[in-house]
């Protein structure tokens, strides 16, 4: 064994040209647990949650929205991966619901989907959950 022997390809540690291809979680391929597309949308907001979204319902007073299936969700989202502003959109009939202050449950007909800004790639959604509008999204 030589200690002193230097790693065997040391060009392969650096990208002086800047060609290599750098990772992007906004293309790849669709992954519910992945905090990197999806920021906190199913931790927070998903399937699982609707009875810690019970509590803080009650304890904010302000309707709280939760997916009802991440899956479908996630693939819902996908397109919206890259957006850059604030969006409000339709959602499908059944795929969230919204935890009212009182503790009863309604279909969700929109979803609020929060970019992340963070420079210069951060992740590609802060968060994602669905609501309920009189008015349509």
């Amino acid at each position: 064994m030589n200690l002193y022997q230097f790693a065997p390809n040391i060009s392969n540690w650096i990208d002086p040209l800047g060609l290599s291809k750098c990772e992007d979680p906004c293309t790849d391929p669709v992954n519910p647990k992945s905090s990197k597309q999806f920021g906190h949308t199913f931790t927070q907001h998903g399937a699982q949650k609707k009875n810690n979204l019970k509590g803080r319902a009650a304890s904010t007073r302000q309707e709280q929205g939760y997916w009802t299936n991440n899956n479908d969700a996630a693939q819902f989202l996908s397109p919206y991966r890259n957006i850059d502003k604030v969006t409000t959109v339709p959602i499908p009939d059944g795929l969230g619901e919204v935890v009212l202050p009182d503790g009863s449950v309604k279909k969700a007909n929109c979803a609020i989907i929060v970019p992340d800004k963070k420079p210069p790639k951060g992740n590609c959604l802060k968060t994602a959950y669905p609501i309920y509008s009189k008015n349509g999204c």
